[in-house]
This record gives C-alpha cells, sequence and structure tokens, in this order.
C-alpha cells in the first residue's frame, strides 16, 4: 500500500447538470494531481458516524480522477468473499 501526502483539501456545493440537484464536491490534492469525492451513494466522501476506514482510494473514471474512503466493513466483506470462493475450488485452510 502507498503512502501519499495530503497537500489540500476543497469542499464546494455545486449543481448537477443532469438532475439540477445540490451536491457536495469535496476535492483531495494529492502529488500535485486533484482527485474528487462526490456525496452520492457509492462514491462517499461522507465520515458516517462510527465509520472506520483503512484508508483513501484513487481511482480514474475516464477523464475524471476521483476518490472514495475505503471502510473497514468493505474490506471484510471483500475477504469474506473471496475465502469462499477459495473454499468453493477446493482451495481451504
Amino acid at each position: 500500500m502507498e503512502s501519499y501526502k495530503l497537500e489540500q483539501v476543497s469542499s464546494k456545493t455545486m449543481t448537477s447538470k443532469k438532475t439540477g440537484k445540490d451536491f457536495e464536491s469535496v476535492g483531495i490534492k494529492i502529488g500535485g494531481e486533484w482527485y474528487n469525492g462526490f456525496g452520492k451513494p457509492g462514491v462517499t466522501d461522507r465520515w458516517q458516524e462510527g465509520m472506520e476506514i483503512t484508508g483513501i482510494e484513487l481511482y480514474q473514471n475516464g477523464d475524471y480522477k476521483n476518490w472514495r474512503f475505503v471502510r473497514l466493513e468493505d474490506r471484510i466483506d471483500a475477504l469474506e468473499k473471496r475465502i469462499a470462493e477459495l473454499e468453493k475450488n477446493g482451495i481451504g485452510f
């Protein structure tokens, strides 16, 4: 896992061109590049009460660079799914 220096954080309310609804856009600057997070399901910049995070995932979607929190629960779910797949294929522990 790589480590990054968080250089800057920017937050602003924007209006969707598609729906006309307001949303919160939170940008983070890492390594001179801006990544955006949006207040919508699946790509979240919101810290929910009691949420345990293990990091921030940086990813590219077309021309856009985005980020999202990596929740502990999501990592556990992914590991449990992988273990089930391995057991299904006859690889036990």
